[in-house]
């Protein structure tokens, strides 16, 4: 069972590549409880096998945190305006 969900992390996160990173990891830095454990592991697998530029990887992971960092600090910014 676990070797099947596994598979399937790896098998997704490979089809949703770069921009699938940004999202899940812009997810992971706002409200959503989406875990990085469960995004960049299987995207440094990728990498370590060629099927993914680390350095791309890595930039798609810091781009996703910032921008949900981001959106967090303006919508809280928004609301103490208000």
């Amino acid at each position: 069972m676990l070797k099947g969900f596994i598979d399937w992390l790896l098998q997704t996160l490979l089809a949703v590549g770069y921009p699938g990173i940004v999202a899940l990891m812009a997810m992971e830095s706002s409200i959503l409880p989406v875990p990085s454990e469960l995004v960049m592991p299987p995207a440094g697998y990728w990498a370590a096998k060629g099927e993914m530029s680390f350095a791309l990887a890595l930039l798609s992971g810091v781009i996703g945190s910032i921008i949900g960092a981001l959106a967090n600090s303006l919508l809280l910014h928004r609301d103490a305006a208000a």
